[in-house]
């Protein structure tokens, strides 16, 4: 028999810290952060890049795996999600209706990126890549695996 397997596999920049939201029946951690993922291309005729928004995704990390995100992890770092993907409906503390899509991660590994040794990132393009949403609109129980 063959099964079909809901997984997602998104590379994007943490834009919040990892922060504990609390723990699972058997005791373990749940730790959640926020990646952005963002796709730029080439326009053929001027050929300069051109940034599309970024698109934001939940992660929520159980056990030992919540574990190392929470003491490897910080805000900016470029990291490699595999998961299955959920999209979750909450209303925001101004009673706005919002959607957001989670990765339950199953696997979470941080990118290094390569630079050339003289090519450095600017305070501007580190502050574009890395804002990002607030956990203060996350609401609602945290679902597990």
């Amino acid at each position: 028999m063959i099964t079909i397997n809901n997984q997602i596999n998104i590379i994007g920049n943490l834009g919040l810290d990892p922060k504990e939201r609390g723990k699972i029946k058997d005791g373990h951690p749940v730790v959640c952060f926020a990646i952005a993922q963002s796709v730029s291309s080439i326009n053929p005729i001027t050929r300069e890049r051109v940034e599309r928004e970024a698109q934001w995704f939940r992660v929520s990390c159980f056990s030992s795996l919540a574990t190392r995100a929470i003491s490897n992890l910080k805000k900016g770092d470029l990291v490699l999600v595999t998961g299955e993907l959920k999209s979750n409906s909450y209303t925001t503390k101004k009673g706005e209706p919002r959607t957001c899509y989670e990765i339950l991660a199953s696997d979470v590994l941080k990118v290094e990126r390569l630079r050339l040794p003289n090519q450095k990132v600017s305070t501007l393009q580190q502050d574009k890549i890395v804002s990002g949403p607030s956990t203060d609109d996350w609401t609602g129980e945290v679902s597990s695996s």
